[in-house]
């Protein structure tokens, strides 16, 4: 997410910090899966499907899981 607009040079370093507010630096990982506010959203979904939850911390784990 963020940290991939920085290495492309799209915006600036100083502007690193999550869009949820909790103040970490934002990542595809973070944003996802580490975010308490986004993070929470992944249980919600796996209910409604009625699958099992990864518990995972990389968002890749999570769509290797779903895939199978």
């Amino acid at each position: 997410m963020k940290d991939n607009l920085i290495r492309c040079e799209i915006i600036q370093a100083n502007s690193c910090l999550c869009v949820s507010g909790c103040g970490q630096e934002e990542s595809v990982d973070q944003l996802f899966v580490g975010s308490g506010v986004f993070g929470q959203i992944w249980p919600l979904i796996c209910q409604w499907l009625g699958i099992c939850l990864a518990d995972k911390m990389h968002i890749i784990d999570h769509f290797i899981h779903f895939e199978n």
